[in-house]
């Protein structure tokens, strides 16, 4: 536990917004332990930082995903990435599959 705390802090060390440091958590987390509902396998792979409308995907079957994580639970609306890239996705064929993550 001592490992993984000190592992924690330094990932979270550089920002001081609470936002900022639940994004960072979250990501680390699904890359962990989120696995393709795609196909058998039971790991995803995080896509560099700043891809559009993608967070994660499967080296395996090539499925997209997009983690969207929030303090609040998610009711009528849910935030998406910028609007252009969102419609640029699907024009290619290239929807993502949505993880949303409620945390505390």
């Amino acid at each position: 536990q001592v490992n993984l705390a000190i592992n924690l802090q330094s990932l979270t060390q550089p920002f001081r917004s609470r936002s900022q440091i639940a994004r960072v958590l979250t990501e680390r987390w699904a890359e962990l332990e989120l696995y393709c509902v795609a196909c058998s396998s039971p790991r995803l792979e995080a896509t560099k930082a700043n891809t559009p409308s993608i967070d994660f995907l499967c080296s395996c079957c090539e499925a997209v995903y997009q983690l969207k994580s929030s303090l609040k639970p998610f009711w009528r609306k849910l935030l998406g990435a910028n609007y252009d890239a969102t419609v640029k996705a699907y024009q290619e064929g290239r929807v993502p599959h949505l993880f949303l993550l409620h945390y505390s």
